[in-house]
């Protein structure tokens, strides 16, 4: 596809990323938290650069930087986007990222990014039979049983605990008890990850990322087999407050909230309170609308639109029905709460509850079941 194409695609990713939002929120059962935390994160994100490209003239090169923040967006995830836009848009996002992301920070320190799952070399750095859950959620996603871990692990290269962030995909099995919480291990099982938690608590998957919440990694084995290469350093779009002033940054400005608002969704308490499918009834044809936009009164037509959104719901008991079907169990080891998300079973919508559990916690998944008890 040219590079003239580019701008109505990237309009295209817009609307359908509204559109795909919208029509997961209305069907708790397929609500995929985590994909709409992804869509409206990219958005909020490159929203810079969205209306930088809307406001380029001639349109050759409006076409031009609309191809370039396409690859831009595309060097986090492309996966989201063909997904949301088809394939038709995968020739304009460019190669992609391939490897780990590791950079370097502002004073020059190595630090770590998401890496593939290396059991021998994350023992090799942290002592994980003294691991402590901090916390684990287990949710379903568009691509099955997803897990996420936090564990608290004493380094072995450098005094003082990391905390390591482990994304498990493929789930397949879990079994965890909240009164066995202490020592963790990883090892390959057949064509399987298999995380040992405590004694008896499982988790089984195909595969799995990790990232190192940890200020050292740069003095770990990891760290040091990769840092004499690593040179790429983070840079951040512009924060709101830097941006020009004007109309059409004023619809920016609004545009932005309105993503940051239904990313909040990426915490699990959230859902059921941001009023998603009224937000996506508003925010319909964004990109067909802010690229039609070709005056500073369309841009304020289009300011006044996106400023007039709904309140949040409000806090709900911490009940889950019985006949509901759960889509996440987020267990936090130090508050021993339990959060659980789930399709309403009177009218199908996300929702969220939380509550206490002073006593044990059983999460268990098995194929398509998902279940938690106390």
């Amino acid at each position: 596809m040219a590079s003239k194409d580019a701008a109505s695609m990237l309009g295209r990713l817009l609307d359908r990323s509204v559109e795909r939002i919208g029509a997961m929120a209305r069907d708790g059962r397929t609500f995929d938290r985590s994909e709409v935390s992804r869509i409206a994160g990219a958005w909020a994100d490159h929203t810079h650069g969205l209306f930088t490209t809307v406001g380029a003239r001639p349109r050759p090169v409006r076409a031009l930087r609309a191809r370039a923040l396409l690859h831009t967006m595309a060097r986090g995830d492309r996966a989201w986007m063909i997904r949301t836009a088809g394939p038709e848009i995968e020739p304009l996002l460019g190669r992609g990222s391939t490897g780990p992301r590791h950079y370097r920070g502002f004073r020059g320190i190595l630090r770590p990014g998401v890496m593939p799952v290396a059991p021998e070399a994350l023992a090799a750095d942290y002592d994980l039979p003294k691991s402590e859950v901090v916390w684990l959620s287990i949710e379903r996603t568009g691509q099955g049983l997803r897990a996420n871990l936090a564990l608290k692990t004493p380094r072995r290269y450098a005094h003082g605990d990391a905390r390591l962030h482990l994304t498990i995909d493929g789930l397949r099995e879990a079994w965890f008890d909240s009164s066995d919480t202490t020592g963790a291990d990883i090892r390959h099982h057949d064509d399987d990850l298999e995380f040992r938690l405590g004694a008896e608590g499982v988790l089984r998957a195909g595969e799995a990322t990790v990232f190192p919440l940890d200020d050292q990694w740069h003095l770990s084995r990891a760290g040091r087999a990769v840092g004499r290469w690593t040179v790429r350093r983070i840079r951040s779009s512009p924060d709101p407050d830097e941006w020009p002033s004007g109309p059409q940054w004023d619809t920016a400005l609004v545009f932005h909230r309105a993503m940051q608002r239904i990313q909040r969704v990426n915490s699990t308490d959230q859902v059921g309170r941001v009023p998603l499918v009224a937000l996506c009834e508003v925010l319909s044809g964004a990109g067909t609308r802010v690229l039609a936009a070709e005056s500073p009164a369309a841009f304020r037509r289009l300011t006044d639109r996106w400023s007039d959104l709904p309140a949040d719901a409000p806090e709900r008991p911490g009940h889950v029905p019985e006949s509901a079907w759960l889509t996440l169990i987020l267990y936090t080891a130090e508050s021993r709460q339990v959060t659980v998300n789930y399709a309403d079973p009177a009218d199908g919508t996300p929702r969220s509850a939380t509550t206490t559990v002073p006593g044990r916690v059983l999460l268990t998944a098995t194929g398509d079941d998902l279940s938690v008890t106390s």
